[in-house]
């Protein structure tokens, strides 16, 4: 019995390296590197497709940049083709360094037609400094972010990014992340401004965030303000200082807003699980969107609210004189205490319901 299954174990071998060895032989690559001094008055702009941005910090006043373009499992001379047809193009002027993908009208086919078993990528890794300001470019491929200072403007298409610390300062412009049709990581950032487009976006810390989005999920750890233009949407943030909002078709779920809440909202819910006492103003005016704001029971603040085919509910330990019609409702006075808070709750809305108390 031993010596029959020692050709059969030979044989299976045999039959599970041939792929392997054949996959090996058939990827085809192309290397390129290349290398500049640099400094904070110099903006690196990269435009790739098909592939990864890598973008790793050194402590060297350098930009060096190492592509490698892959073309597997082509023919031989095909593979030989497409990697002729792929070229990195370089030019300086002005204080812009530019770094360009090109591809040739021949291959341009090939690489808009990769299907599983055909591929064509281009990777680049980037070596900067922490202050280099970037202008990124890039479709159907990921951008991954160790650490940037900075200010960048980020495009990306059909791909993810991941960001580990992404801190600038407040001056204007703001950086500014344009993603459509993909993820966004973000561990920490300060001032940043996102374009966010059938797209997926998280950032678990920041300063303050500009938001103008479209049919997106948009959620977040502590962030201290948002501003945010937003149709189609829903945002989801564990704790934020300063939340402004304008909306059509969008739901917001937050756990604490403790300062200000500004809402503008049409066909949406609000769910704000707590606001604590001494917030400055909750201010909401809406249609057709319903409101749970939850004020703890501690805080004193004045109120004046307005429901139109709707209804308003405040906690019993309230000082209001409420008045009710068969369309409208009305509550106003105060809530918590007699009077003398300097914390406002004043909202308005028709086609929806106000709460807050549990």
């Amino acid at each position: 019995m031993k010596t029959h299954c020692i050709p059969f174990i030979i044989l299976l071998t045999a039959v599970i390296m041939i792929p392997v060895t054949l996959t090996a032989q058939n990827i085809k690559e192309k290397k390129f590197s290349k290398s500049w001094n640099t400094s904070e008055a110099i903006t690196v702009e990269i435009q790739n497709e098909f592939g990864d941005l890598n973008l790793k910090t050194w402590n060297k006043n350098e930009i060096a940049v190492e592509a490698t373009i892959y073309v597997e499992n082509y023919p031989e001379s095909k593979a030989a083709s497409i990697l002729d047809d792929i070229n990195i193009v370089t030019s300086e002027q002005n204080k812009v360094i530019s770094i360009k993908t090109e591809i040739n009208e021949n291959s341009k086919k090939a690489v808009g037609s990769q299907n599983g078993k055909k591929k064509i990528k281009i990777h680049y890794i980037i070596y900067h400094p922490v202050y280099q300001k970037f202008t990124l470019n890039n479709r159907y491929g990921d951008i991954n972010i160790e650490e940037m200072s900075g200010k960048s403007t980020i495009n990306l298409k059909y791909g993810n990014l991941k960001a580990k610390n992404m801190v600038f300062d407040d001056s204007k412009p703001f950086t500014t992340l344009d993603i459509s049709f993909g993820n966004a990581e973000i561990s920490k950032t300060t001032w940043l401004q996102c374009v966010v487009n059938y797209s997926n976006t998280d950032i678990a810390e920041a300063t303050a965030l500009i938001f103008i989005s479209k049919y997106s999920n948009i959620s977040g750890g502590n962030i201290h303000s948002i501003v945010s233009n937003s149709k189609y949407d829903n945002y989801k943030f564990s704790s934020v200082k300063n939340f402004i909002i304008e909306s059509k078709y969008s739901n917001v779920t937050i756990g604490e807003v403790s300062k200000q809440l500004h809402a503008t909202m049409e066909y949406g819910t609000v769910n704000v699980k707590q606001v604590p006492p001494g917030f400055e103003k909750v201010k909401l005016d809406t249609k057709y969107t319903d409101c749970e704001v939850i004020i703890n029971e501690n805080a004193c603040y004045q109120i004046n609210a307005e429901a139109v085919y709707g209804s308003i509910t405040v906690p019993q330990k309230a000082n209001i004189t409420r008045k009710k019609d068969s369309i409208t409702e009305s509550v106003t006075g105060w809530v918590g205490c007699k009077e003398g808070s300097e914390s406002v709750t004043d909202v308005k809305g028709k086609y929806g319901d106000f709460r807050f108390t549990r």
